[in-house]
């Protein structure tokens, strides 16, 4: 059975290379902790002027990236200051990203549904009105 110490010293996996030849060599994607997955879904949201909340689909692929584009000993090349900028980069090439960055961080649709499911209940028990 493991323990918590030995759960704790466990390694973490190291970051997939990828190589993009239209920026001329490699980056590479790390795995992202627990903590920085829900720091990164909750940048997935944002309050209206009402005061509600709403899915923010502008830069979700650079976004999702900060928190995963990183060198080969897995330090983040970008940080949120950088999404913008980010997004300007060619389509195919952040989207592809993107993709992998999902794929090995295990984010799905499935995810984002429950998310906004969970937000959705949240927003009925605090409403004055639900």
């Amino acid at each position: 059975m493991l323990t918590r110490s030995m759960i704790l010293a466990s390694e973490y996996p190291k970051p997939v290379e990828v190589d993009i030849p239209e920026w001329g060599g490699k980056v590479y994607i790390r795995y992202i902790t627990a903590d920085e997955r829900e720091k990164w879904e909750s940048l997935d949201w944002v309050t209206t002027a009402n005061g509600s909340l709403r899915y923010n689909q502008e830069h979700i692929r650079a976004r999702l990236l900060t928190f995963c584009l990183a060198d080969e000993a897995g330090e983040l090349l970008f940080t949120q200051e950088d999404i913008e900028a980010l997004s300007k980069q060619p389509a195919h090439i952040i989207s592809g990203l993107y993709q992998i960055a999902r794929q090995i961080n295990v984010v799905n649709d499935d995810d984002i549904l429950e998310l906004a499911k969970n937000l959705s209940k949240s927003q009925k028990k605090g409403s004055s009105t639900g």
